[in-house]
């Protein structure tokens, strides 16, 4: 059998490169992508090797290491946000042959939807793919693990941050929207609600970066070669990406390995096909949106009160 390292190598110079299957073979004197393709398995697939390390790299913090967070963050004048979030779009070179149109984004290129929390430090706390290009960003965490069962991640003074994309909850902070009647409502000035929309745009960048660098870091997500023909490859290309998802982490400073984590902690994926191209969302029928948005808001303004106190 071929040696584990230089399987190894072969993948990561695919990966990390975007490097192409005939130069691979040139490189490394070995066939072409019949050649390649098995090696990328056996190192991408769970209980080989990358993805068998998912869980020391990817984790929830603990109860102690998010009031740390809390902390830190109050004196730089973000109150209570701990985390941020955002979505993004890993893009195809061809068009999948199932359900091309639910693959279309916003752009009209065809993707694989991504969820990406980091913490300020830059490294990913919980990563989640799956779903096809044209599925929005609320919807991405709507139907997460994590928004499901908010009360195994976050205490009640914890808080995610998002952007205009997401909705407004109690532990989920967006910016104030132009439209928005809060200032009305709990006494802020517009003046006040652009200063701090700004000041939070630039600790939320934080995600950015991180999206950013991971593909640098690995070019190979810039444009994804790999054709989705069914659900077994959709699940493939899926794990391919969590696997980079996993290095990306592996490569940044060393921190201590989450001991106690919750359920389900930075393994928020689901790469069933059926799933995300068939199922309709069901809503919680106990959930009332109206409530869930007004106790966000409630949140936001408690949020601006602190930064009006600091800034």
């Amino acid at each position: 059998m071929t040696p584990v390292e230089f399987q190894l190598l072969v993948t990561l110079s695919r990966l990390g490169g975007s490097v192409s299957f005939r130069n691979l073979s040139h490189q490394f004197a070995i066939g072409d992508g019949s050649t390649a393709t098995p090696f990328m398995d056996r190192v991408v697939e769970l209980n080989n090797a990358i993805l068998s390390l998912r869980d020391e790299y990817i984790y929830w913090p603990d109860a102690n290491e998010r009031r740390q967070m809390v902390a830190e963050n109050e004196r730089d004048g973000l109150k209570g946000v701990i985390l941020v979030i955002d979505g993004t779009h890993f893009p195809l070179s061809e068009a999948p042959r199932i359900n091309p149109f639910n693959y279309s984004d916003k752009d009209k290129n065809y993707s694989i939807q991504g969820k990406i929390i980091c913490d300020f430090k830059k490294s990913i706390r919980s990563f989640f793919t799956g779903y096809p290009g044209s599925v929005h960003d609320s919807r991405v965490y709507r139907e997460c693990y994590i928004s499901q069962n908010t009360e195994l991640y976050l205490d009640n003074d914890q808080i995610i941050g998002g952007d205009k994309g997401y909705p407004i909850l109690a532990n989920l902070l967006t910016p104030f929207r132009e439209n928005c009647r809060d200032g009305e409502e709990f006494g802020f000035l517009e003046e006040d609600m652009r200063r701090f929309n700004t000041f939070y745009s630039s600790k939320r960048v934080v995600i950015e970066h991180v999206n950013g660098i991971l593909k640098e870091q690995f070019p190979a997500l810039k444009r994804i070669t790999i054709p989705i023909v069914n659900e077994e490859s959709h699940q493939k290309l899926c794990r391919l990406i969590e696997a980079c998802a996993v290095m990306y982490n592996a490569t940044r400073a060393e921190r201590p390995k989450n001991l106690d984590p919750p359920p389900v902690a930075g393994r928020d994926i689901n790469s069933n096909v059926e799933n995300h191209l068939i199922r309709e969302p069901e809503g919680d029928a106990n959930i009332d949106p109206d409530y869930e948005i007004q106790a966000g808001k409630v949140m936001r303004a408690g949020v601006m009160r602190w930064f009006l106190q600091k800034y």
